[in-house]
């Protein structure tokens, strides 16, 4: 869980510097692959997991980029997080 934390504070951090979406997606997908594979080996399960994992980052992310500059970008920036790290 700690490396979960590490890990999206490192891609949002690199989402709010960039503004670049996709590349956070990406970045999130694999790392959140990796770490299955880590932990729980080879399987079918985990690559489709890491594939839903990546395209709800995609959302998330997307999002975000709708929501910026509205008040609602803070709010939607927290429950991305929360959202993210539930998922994976």
């Amino acid at each position: 869980m700690i490396l979960k934390i590490l890990l999206i504070m490192a891609v949002m951090s690199y989402y709010t510097t960039t503004s670049k979406a996709f590349n956070a997606a990406i970045f999130w997908g694999v790392a959140t692959l990796l770490l299955s594979l880590i932990f729980h080996g080879f399987s079918i399960g985990v690559i489709l997991g890491s594939g839903l994992s990546f395209l709800i980052a995609l959302g998330v992310f997307k999002l975000l980029e709708y929501a910026e500059g509205s008040g609602y970008y803070w709010p939607a920036y927290i429950g991305g997080i929360f959202v993210l790290v539930a998922v994976s």
